[in-house]
């Protein structure tokens, strides 16, 4: 009866810790397991220290570690299409050369630092191997798709310092005005959209047949109100302002040009700026990259 008893239990416990591991996802015939995310996000840190790329600060949970996965055997099937593959050999050369020599390590002072940060030395060569075919996708694939136009940097110079109120800043400006008893609520939320259509097509739409135009040319903030400074520092260069009421008449302003009267501010700061919205735009085109190979393959989530 007793030997029935630890029979059963230990059969318990076998069936138990089996049914602890299991499949959450393929991509074509890569298995991803619970047990391999449950790992990753156990040395989390370190691979971010490793491959800041990969493992940035994203929101960090089972889901997205799923999609790095998928991500990272999508990125691999497509290189093999173009004849990057990364050998053993190949990281193997790297890690001796670049990494030992750099932190004046032997391998086996290598293994125990990355064992004392809960790595093993197998995970970090796949994790290096990942790392440079992640830098080529980069480079190969989502590089080519990416541009930023000085407009953009300007735009977005201006959105993160709107509310900076030590910026001098310059227009150029063409004003659209409508008396108070010309327009109804309704039309006036569409009245920037209408112009904006006008600017494409030449033809404004009769309901807004009493606006009357006016180019301001070139002006400072000096003199202006608070609320209309506000408005076109909102504004990016090359758009239509929201309405604002001015003495019974509501303005929307195109905004021609936009400048900073210190033009040094800007100078300094727009490398920078490039670099955040080249960051964006890297992760956009990525994640449309990723969506659409994905259908080129076998992928499925459990």
């Amino acid at each position: 009866m007793k030997l029935f008893l630890l029979f059963s239990f230990v059969f318990s416990a076998s069936i138990h810790a089996k049914l602890l591991d299991k499949t959450v996802a393929v991509v074509n015939t890569n298995i991803i397991m619970q047990s391999e995310v449950e790992r990753i996000l156990q040395n989390y840190k370190m691979r971010s220290q490793i491959s800041p790329g990969i493992y940035d600060n994203r929101q960090i949970n089972d889901q997205n570690i799923v999609n790095l996965l998928i991500r990272k055997y999508l990125i691999r099937s497509k290189l093999q299409e173009m004849g990057h593959v990364i050998s053993n050999e190949d990281i193997e050369n790297y890690i001796n050369s670049v990494v030992q020599k750099g932190l004046g390590f032997n391998r086996a002072q290598l293994t125990e630092y990355l064992m004392q940060q809960n790595m093993t030395f197998n995970e970090y060569f796949e994790i290096t191997r990942e790392s440079q075919e992640f830098t080529i996708y980069n480079r190969r694939i989502i590089m080519p798709l990416v541009s930023i136009t000085e407009q953009e940097v300007k735009n977005q110079f201006f959105e993160l310092n709107k509310n900076d109120s030590t910026l001098a800043v310059k227009y150029n400006l063409v004003d659209f005005s409508i008396s108070k008893s010309d327009v109804s609520k309704d039309l006036l939320t569409g009245m920037s959209k209408a112009l904006k259509a006008m600017s494409e097509t030449g033809n404004l739409s009769s309901d807004y047949k009493n606006v009357s135009t006016n180019d301001l040319g070139e002006i400072t903030e000096d003199g202006l109100t608070k609320d209309l400074k506000m408005l076109l520092k909102s504004t990016p260069e090359g758009s239509f302002s929201s309405p604002i009421l001015l003495n019974n008449e509501y303005h929307v302003f195109f905004v021609k040009k936009k400048d900073l009267a210190e033009s040094f501010i800007f100078t300094e700061n727009k490398e920078k700026i490039r670099e955040i919205l080249m960051r964006k735009k890297v992760a956009e085109i990525s994640k449309i990259w990723v969506e659409r190979e994905s259908n080129k393959h076998y992928v499925r989530k459990f």
